[in-house]
């Protein structure tokens, strides 16, 4: 059985976190296009880029978004 460390699997639930982020921002993002294959975060940030029209300064910023404590 192949068992992530625990590094590896917060990274993975800190990545789906961030475009579920992205999804409720941008409503023109489907399923699809978050459709995650391991390593290739890089390319998937290019394709939001292309799509939305924006840099991947902007994508970043609403990824890394922090809610206020309430």
């Amino acid at each position: 059985m192949n068992r992530l460390n625990d590094s590896q699997e917060y990274d993975s639930v800190s990545w789906y976190t961030k475009i579920g982020r992205l999804k409720r921002a941008y409503e023109s993002l489907t399923d699809l296009d978050l459709n995650y294959t391991q390593g290739q975060k890089e390319s998937m940030i290019e394709a939001f880029m292309a799509k939305l029209s924006i840099s991947k300064k902007e994508i970043v910023a609403v990824m890394d978004k922090v809610r206020p404590l309430r």
